[in-house]
């Protein structure tokens, strides 16, 4: 469990809230509760001809690491076309959702400016055709890479669930 990362309530600004347990803040002077929930975020295996598509973080956290094109699922939109969004602004790819397959998920933890954020990351396959283009590095991508997918390594991957994610495809590949 993180330390707390609020020094005032949120509601009435009272000084030290209690993080009760792994997931709940609470406000003894003034009852507020603040639930930490599992945020839904989502990567897609990107493959064409026994490659995979590799992108490099432009941000921290994993600032130059290998990820997976994807991210946090906005609030009112569904885990698939919040994907689909994030291939558009990444990559400059407009896929219909009905393309994305799942595959796995798996929990993780982002850090991101002194919070940790716990996650439900779902990853998702892509086929791409020839005929399809090139993927352009936009966002929050600094640039791509095409591997092997029998060639990345779990421990280079930004993430974790990525580095999972990749390892188990790779297995269920042969």
């Amino acid at each position: 469990m993180q330390d707390n990362p609020f020094k005032f309530c949120p509601s009435c600004g009272s000084q030290s809230p209690l993080w009760s347990d792994a997931k709940k803040i609470d406000c003894p002077h003034c009852g507020f509760t603040l639930y930490m929930n599992v945020a839904s975020a989502t990567a897609c295996l990107i493959t064409r001809r026994g490659e995979l598509l590799l992108t490099v973080r432009a941000r921290d956290p994993g600032k130059g690491r290998f990820g997976l094109p994807g991210g946090f699922v906005d609030p009112g939109e569904g885990a698939v076309a919040g994907l689909a969004r994030e291939l558009a602004e990444e990559l400059g790819l407009s896929v219909a959702e009905e393309r994305l397959v799942f595959l796995y998920s798996f929990p993780n933890s982002y850090p991101y400016k002194g919070i940790v954020y716990d996650s439900c990351d779902l990853f998702f396959q892509l086929e791409l055709s020839d005929s399809e283009g090139e993927p352009q590095a936009r966002d929050e991508v600094s640039s791509l890479s095409w591997r092997r997918i029998d060639s990345v390594r779990p421990e280079e991957m930004a993430f974790g669930s990525m580095g999972r994610a990749v390892s188990r495809f790779a297995s269920a590949l042969g």
